[in-house]
């Protein structure tokens, strides 16, 4: 494994880290209606997830973004918003399979 790859694979588990960080957070904010660390949760775990899904996927901003609409606005996280739904929102890590920097290997090779 190359020093790049170490460092994306770091990298790819402080925003999973962070990702879950934030989810509990958010779900925490919202059993107590505190409005503002919510929204400050929210922006941590939007940001770390849009840029999951550009490193340990290997998706383009614009189709990472794509799929961060579509997950906040018509799917699970919409409804664990609008329906009060108790524990932490789903995230963007469940949609996925984990990072395997191996497959990256494979997939570099083709």
């Amino acid at each position: 494994m190359s020093q790049g790859d170490m460092e994306r694979e770091k990298f790819v588990r402080r925003l999973e880290n962070t990702i879950k960080w934030a989810t509990q957070r958010m779900d925490e904010a919202q059993r107590k209606g505190d409005t503002e660390s919510f929204n400050r949760a929210s922006m941590a775990w939007q940001q770390a997830s849009l840029l999951w899904l550009e490193a340990a996927q290997g998706m383009s901003r614009e189709k990472a973004a794509a799929v961060m609409i579509g997950f906040a606005t018509g799917g699970e996280l919409a409804k664990w918003v609008d329906e009060r739904r108790p524990g932490p929102p789903p995230s963007v890590l469940s949609l996925y399979p984990p990072y395997d920097p191996k497959r990256r290997e494979r997939d570099d090779e083709r």
